[in-house]
């Protein structure tokens, strides 16, 4: 098991191809942004990012506000 606060990539559950890791309060993504390679999202409360991580990451990552940038900056011709 991993010791609080670590980072967690075996989440299953995770259907974004974005979706790197997580942990308590932050979940990690791949970056939208040229010569990035990750973007953290940090939340005030552990709630907060559950629930990020049940609605987009887990469901409909296809509506999560961090996805449509990424898409955005990927497939500008679109």
């Amino acid at each position: 098991m991993a010791r609080p606060g670590s980072w967690r990539k075996e989440d299953y559950r995770a259907r974004c191809p974005l979706h790197i890791a997580w942990r308590e309060d932050e979940i990690l993504c791949k970056a939208a942004m040229p010569d990035s390679c990750a973007t953290v999202h940090r939340y005030t409360e552990p709630a907060e990012a559950s629930m990020q991580i049940r609605t987009f990451c887990c469901g409909r990552y296809e509506c999560c506000e961090h996805y449509r940038a990424w898409k955005h900056f990927v497939w500008e011709d679109d």
